[in-house]
């Protein structure tokens, strides 16, 4: 299985397996006073990301290689991932729905369209 090998063979020897930045600071952004930036916080707000990109967790960096090693996702909005050997399935809305995004959200237009 390719999910298999590619989180055992490239994730798993990463060292950090995931990258330290696990949350966007925005205050701490904005401070930078750069074009570049202004423009990517825009976006992020334009996009329905800005919440999210900010949420702050204590984070499993294995669970998190292994979703996202084995993530798919099946139309109509449909996501399957697998975490120690069992496959987990969750409909797109009830999964957004546990972070707190709202309907109004959930209506923009997805970021690879733009």
């Amino acid at each position: 299985m390719f999910q298999f090998d590619f989180y055992h063979s490239v994730m798993l020897s990463r060292d950090p397996v995931v990258a330290k930045s696990q949350w966007i600071d925005w205050d701490h952004v904005r401070k930078q006073k750069k074009p570049s930036l202004d423009i990517a916080i825009a976006t992020c707000q334009r996009t329905g990301v800005y919440r999210l990109m900010e949420l702050q967790h204590r984070w499993n960096s294995e669970v998190i290689v292994q979703f996202y090693a084995t993530l798919f996702v099946e139309e109509p909005r449909c996501m399957h991932w697998m975490l120690e050997g069992q496959w987990y399935s969750v409909d797109y809305t009830v999964f957004v729905g546990h972070l707190a995004i709202s309907e109004e959200e959930l209506q923009r237009d997805r970021i690879h369209t733009e």
